[in-house]
């Protein structure tokens, strides 16, 4: 039953979306021709500070991998990546590197983050992009604001240009920064961003309720000649409407891709994918396809046929990876939603079911069938002979696939993990249960393309 309702879920999402664009057929026309009107009438002030009002189509929200450094003050330096997010003028960035400060011969882990304000300078670009998903772009922009680097707090400036095709972003920026004990120093930066697709998807802010606060609190007043302590109580109450901003019912083909890092795994791994997902209100529903890895292993722990413990099953000794294609359906819940149904109803007395929230944080969980190919250890002689002795052991050990890592087969196991969607980007950490093949996890990159309202932009 809970299967067909999140599949009618999807469907009704997906019938609503379409319906929706069918009444925007002529957005597109409409939208081409008021971006080139504006951006002729307006002055060279205006459109070189604007706020994105008369901008020819550059990107309002994005996300993706950077690659940065600095050039002055250390030597041997490794990047570790980073990354770059941006909605209107918010500007976030995050670095990771490694290296020896100049006349230190410690290597050193550094983190730097930024946030600050951004503005494209629309006076200078070249070409034009319609709704993040036809049409190229290069223009200039800058940003500047509050810089952590080292573990000093500082200030940035950063002049950057933008190669924006359809859903992509090339951005090389030259990060200025000044920081207090640190000095000056300068980081080339490049990132290869996902669009977000905020103009496409439109998002408007809708009322769905009130937000009401209350709040009592005691001060000390004084003691009097008894010895008795009096306060003085105060209760303060706050209303106002809360607002959602609603992009729609949201439906698409979804490409993605996941990554096993070394953090989490001595066999470091990427799997990718594809399939389909529907976000409407504070619910969603997924069904993909996906081809990987998982890990080799077993329960550590393991058990004899009446239940008791019976020997530490060393993984180490039989580390590998396992090709396997998976097919996994998934249901979502955005948390944050869930929580003012709880808590907050009166928050979201008013919303329509068809409203849906551009940001979501969701909790998913579903299930997923395994087909599996021929493994790969990193010492097959050694993971044979431990497997062996280990049986040889303890002969009150079944010999089956769930505690022999040597066997493996096709099975179903459950999935569920966490993700946080902006727009049309998702990013997700993703666990999988398997009785063969134990639990392995993934973090995962993927798209939801809404394919109607592509169309319709072209």
């Amino acid at each position: 039953m809970m299967k067909l309702s999140l599949v009618a879920l999807l469907l009704f999402a997906l019938t609503h979306t379409y319906a929706q664009d069918g009444e925007t057929v002529g957005f597109y026309k409409f939208y081409k021709n008021e971006l080139k009107e504006d951006f002729k009438t307006n002055g060279w002030w205006y459109k070189t500070w604007n706020r994105y009002d008369v901008n020819p189509g550059f990107s309002r929200y994005s996300v993706g991998y950077s690659k940065s450094k600095p050039l002055l003050g250390w030597d041997n330096v490794v990047d570790k990546g980073g990354v770059r997010y941006r909605l209107n003028h918010f500007d976030l960035g995050a670095s990771f590197w490694s290296g020896n400060h100049k006349g230190d011969t410690a290597t050193t882990d550094v983190m730097r983050i930024a946030a600050g304000y951004f503005t494209p300078i629309s006076a200078f670009s070249l070409g034009r992009r319609y709704l993040d998903v036809r049409g190229a772009l290069l223009q200039p922009a800058v940003a500047g604001g509050y810089a952590y680097s080292n573990k000093k707090h500082g200030i940035y400036l950063a002049p950057s240009m933008h190669l924006q095709l359809p859903f992509v972003v090339l951005e090389a920026r030259a990060n200025m920064e000044y920081t207090f004990g640190g000095g000056f120093n300068i980081f080339p930066e490049l990132s290869l961003q996902l669009d977000a697709l905020y103009t496409l998807l439109d998002p408007h802010k809708e009322k769905t309720g009130i937000w009401e606060r209350y709040s009592t609190y005691a001060l000390y007043d004084k003691t009097d000649i008894y010895g008795n302590v009096w306060y003085d109580v105060h209760s303060t109450y706050s209303r106002h409407d809360y607002v959602i901003l609603d992009m729609g019912p949201l439906w698409g083909i979804t490409p993605r891709m996941g990554f096993a890092p070394s953090l989490i795994t001595d066999n470091p791994y990427k799997t990718y994918g594809v399939g389909l997902s529907g976000r409407i209100n504070f619910l969603g529903a997924d069904i993909h396809y996906d081809r990987g890895f998982t890990q080799i292993g077993v329960v550590p722990n393991v058990q004899a046929l009446d239940g008791t413990v019976r020997g530490k099953f060393d993984n180490e000794k039989v580390s590998g990876l396992l090709p396997a294609n998976h097919f996994s359906f998934q249901a979502n819940a955005n948390v944050y939603g869930l929580l003012l149904g709880i808590f907050k109803r009166q928050a979201i007395k008013n919303m329509g079911f068809a409203v849906t929230p551009l940001n979501r944080f969701n909790f998913h969980l579903g299930f997923t069938y395994s087909t599996v190919g021929t493994p790969t250890y990193n010492n097959e002689q050694e993971a044979i002979d431990y497997t062996n002795q280990f049986f040889n052991d303890h002969p009150e050990v079944e010999r089956n696939a769930i505690n022999d890592p040597l066997q493996h087969e096709n099975e179903w196991g459950v999935t569920y993990g966490w993700s946080y969607e902006m727009g049309a980007v998702g990013v997700r950490v993703n666990h999988k249960l398997m009785k063969t093949s134990g639990k392995s996890s993934t973090l995962e990159v993927y798209y939801i393309l809404p394919i109607t309202k592509i169309l319709k932009a072209y």
